[in-house]
Formats: C-alpha cells, structure tokens, sequence
C-alpha cells in the first residue's frame, strides 16, 4: 500500500517535472541556467529572510529588557531618594553608556536621549513603555533589519558596492584596512549561503540536464520508431 503511494508520487513528480521542462524549454541550457539562477535567488531570500527574522526578534527582546533595566533602576532610585531628578539623571545616564551592534534611539517624553544607530535605512523596529516610577514615556527604536531582496542582492554580488566604498589604507595602530576588515567579518559571511546554494544548484543542474537530454533523446527515438512504422503501414 505504502510502495503504490510513494510510486503514485513519483509519477506525478515526474509528470509535473516533464511539463515544466517543455513548458518552460529547459532543454535549452541558457533557459534551464537562468531557472537555476532564479531557485538560488529564492533559497537566497529564504536564507535571509529567516536570519533576518531571528535578529528581529532577538533585537525586541534586547529593547525589552532596556527598558525593564530602566523601571527596576527608576524604581529603586525613588525608593532610596525620592528625587525624580535625580532619578531622571540615572535612567539617561543607563541610555548613554547602553551601545550595542546595531545601536538604538532612545526618546523619553518625546526628548532624544542617544540615537547611536549603525544604520538609519533599515526597517524601523520600536517599543513604546512607561517609566511610572519617573512619571515618564520611552520609547526605543533600532534599525536591524533590511530590505531582503536588497539583501539578497548584497549576498549574490559579494557586497562588493560596499567594499568599494571602504578605505584600503591601514590607520596608525590598525592590523589591517577597514575594507579588509569588513571582507573578512561581513562580507564573506554574507554571502557564504548564496555561494552554497550556487555550488549545491549546479551539481544538481549537471544531473538535471542529463536526466532532460536523456528523456529528450528516449522521445525522439520513440517518435522516429513510430513514424517508421506508420510508413510500413
């Protein structure tokens, strides 16, 4: 029962595969490479849109936790002094010497207080809280995440705009150049998936395009048996 389930599956596959490739006319190899290219593309923008939605994530709970960090510090300054001055002082002073890989900007009452962002052309993720110790409203705001198919395009051309626009000159008291720099810990990384689906797509698109070149040569062969014996008749 099992074995003619999987065999029904087969067959369809097939089936399905066979019309694609005539549809399509993937037995021509610059058609069947540009498929192949575009199934890269996608696994590309799968890659980083999942890698991209852990940094969301992971970059809401860093704002959450700021801002849990600034109520227990507000909370417990009142407690000892009762001076919201005072107090207010703290809780900007925990802002200033909070920096991390991204950066955030940090607005309380609607007054910036630090706005340390790496990058100010991503998506706008943000959290909007209450201070109530402080009497106060923050709210932070961090720009980790890009555009995916700008992304994608960074990860399939090597970055190498961006490269490009880094100095290749060593500071005084620096190992290496920034560009070298920048190659080694985001470039490479970046586009180490697409490189791997690329690699991974053309080992299979070789056994592909043998299996369509095979199954074009068994049709043709069939067909030219047909006609010889349609001329017997």
């Amino acid at each position: 029962m099992l074995s003619n389930f999987f065999s029904t599956i087969g067959i369809w596959i097939n089936s399905g595969f066979d019309k694609v490739v005539r549809v399509g006319r993937l037995h021509r190899p610059w058609r069947f490479n540009i498929a192949l290219y575009v199934i890269v593309l996608l696994l590309t923008w799968i890659n980083n849109n999942f890698f991209y939605e852990s940094i969301e994530k992971s970059e809401f709970y860093r704002m959450t936790g700021l801002s849990k960090s600034l109520n227990s510090i507000s909370a417990a300054c009142m407690k000892s002094t009762s001076d919201i001055d005072i107090c207010s002082g703290q809780v900007e002073l925990l802002i200033k010497n909070n920096k991390d890989y991204y950066g955030h900007l940090v607005e309380i009452n609607g007054i910036e207080i630090v706005d340390n962002r790496k990058y100010n052309d991503r998506v706008l993720i943000y959290l909007a809280d209450e201070i109530p110790a402080i009497d106060a409203t923050i709210k932070i705001t961090r720009n980790a995440v890009p555009n995916i198919w700008y992304s994608v395009f960074r990860s399939a051309t090597f970055s190498i705009f961006q490269i490009m626009e880094k100095s290749n000159k060593i500071e005084e008291g620096e190992v290496e150049s920034p560009r070298t720099k920048f190659i080694k810990t985001t470039a490479i990384w970046r586009s180490a998936p697409h490189f791997s689906f690329l690699i991974l797509m053309v080992f299979v698109g070789r056994l592909m395009q043998r299996s369509i070149v095979v199954q074009i040569e068994l049709v043709n062969e069939l067909e030219r048996l047909e006609d010889e014996e349609l001329e017997k008749v």
